[in-house]
């Protein structure tokens, strides 16, 4: 009996966190397809989607989709690749390669 106390304790806290919103996303931290969508601001069928093309390297820990997992770096990693706009990386002037030619 106590024992599925503590598992209903930990689905609950698991649920909070999940409609409380996503905070900072923790490098070392291995995350769920839902954690992952709710990160991006998208349906889990998406964020499926972008692991299984390979888009966002995922960490397979159990059988089926179930079992995907997303470390928090990958994660970050991803977010920053598809980042547009802003101060251009340092070293990246694609924009400015034709005037760049001699």
């Amino acid at each position: 009996m106590d024992q599925k106390i503590i598992e209903l304790e930990e689905r609950v806290a698991n649920l909070e966190r999940l409609l409380k919103g996503p905070s900072r996303i923790e490098p070392d931290v291995l995350y769920s397809v839902a954690e992952v969508a709710a990160y991006l601001g998208c349906g889990k069928s998406n964020a499926y989607d972008l692991l299984l093309s390979g888009d966002l390297a995922k960490t397979p820990i159990g059988a089926g989709r179930k079992g995907l997992r997303v470390r928090g770096s990958d994660l970050l990693r991803f977010l920053d690749t598809r980042r547009e706009g802003g101060p251009a990386p340092q070293g990246s002037f694609k924009h400015l390669a034709k005037y760049l030619r001699n």
